[in-house]
């Protein structure tokens, strides 16, 4: 890893996450991942939650923040995954049979398992199950507390033993 130039150890990613409680609703997030070591990462993304077909509360459901996760390699193509994330979604009152509310931002904490995979040269797939571990007053954004989702990362494109050589030879010189 100390052989890598600074944005090489940036791994960019789009991950998707789809629910269907009456509506498609699908979540997209863009990230960027940070290495700092072969076996540890961090990173940081968007996210934005796509609503296909008519779900209460129409334009109201639209739910948008960043999440912020830490990765570490357990064994080859596994790794432990936390995600912490701020959205801002809308929150009914707590009282029954209402349609009034506020936009509020919430708080979410996830912990589970990603599993890579080889998809084409230079893009690796993922899959990732998380588990919804805090749920504040029952103001969760999400269906479910169990959630998958898939995604995929680019790497960067690796220097090759000639570029090397070359590099060597204008530092000799």
């Amino acid at each position: 890893m100390k052989k890598l130039r600074p944005y090489e150890k940036l791994v960019p990613g789009l991950t998707f996450q789809v629910q269907r409680p009456g509506a498609w609703l699908v979540d997209v997030n863009l990230s960027l991942r940070y290495r700092l070591t072969s076996y540890r990462c961090i990173g940081s993304g968007w996210n934005e939650r796509i609503i296909i077909g008519h779900i209460q509360g129409g334009n109201e459901n639209k739910i948008h923040g960043i999440r912020n996760f830490t990765e570490v390699i357990v064994f080859k193509g596994f790794a432990a995954r936390i995600d912490v994330e701020s959205m801002n979604s809308f929150v009914e009152l707590s009282q029954p049979n209402q349609d009034v509310g506020t936009r509020q931002w919430n708080w979410g904490y996830f912990a589970g398992i990603k599993k890579e995979f080889s998809f084409i040269p230079r893009v690796i797939g993922n899959v990732q199950f998380m588990y919804n571990l805090y749920d504040s007053k029952n103001r969760s954004y999400y269906p479910e507390r169990f959630n998958v989702r898939f995604g995929f990362e680019l790497q960067a494109k690796k220097r090759r033993d000639n570029d090397k050589k070359e590099k060597f030879k204008r530092e000799a010189a």
